[in-house]
């Protein structure tokens, strides 16, 4: 039920940035903030844990991989993308492992999103990358 609620959550997110607001590029601190969120998201998905652990750390994340019990192996960020016209992304080189199969490699995008109004900080895959 939660992975749903945090799915639907990323996809309206997704979705508004699709439409477009108008809005300046993301600030210097936003970029960062960005960068914290994802490589603490991708640390702990590294480390085995599971999406509910990143509650303490105020990250909201949607990846299908994650939620879907792929393994992080290894994770590199190779990009950011400052230029988007509202919210900060990161290219991300990820090295996965599924129980039963070979590692494989995945380039993925995340997006992110810092909620002044509740201090979360949204993680969203990108699912047209």
């Amino acid at each position: 039920m939660i992975r749903c609620c945090y799915r639907l959550l990323a996809h309206v997110l997704l979705l508004s940035l699709a439409v477009g607001c108008g809005g300046n590029a993301p600030s210097k601190d936003e970029i960062d903030q960005g960068r914290k969120a994802v490589e603490t998201f991708l640390a702990s998905w590294k480390q085995g844990d599971t999406p509910g652990k990143l509650k303490g750390h105020s990250i909201l994340v949607d990846d299908p991989d994650w939620t879907g019990g792929m393994k992080l192996l290894d994770f590199q960020i190779t990009g950011t993308e400052s230029d988007h016209p509202t919210n900060p992304r990161f290219r991300v080189k990820l090295k996965l492992k599924d129980e039963d199969g070979p590692q494989s490699e995945k380039d993925v995008v995340y997006e992110t999103n810092a909620r002044k109004d509740s201090g979360k900080v949204l993680v969203a895959r990108d699912p047209f990358f």
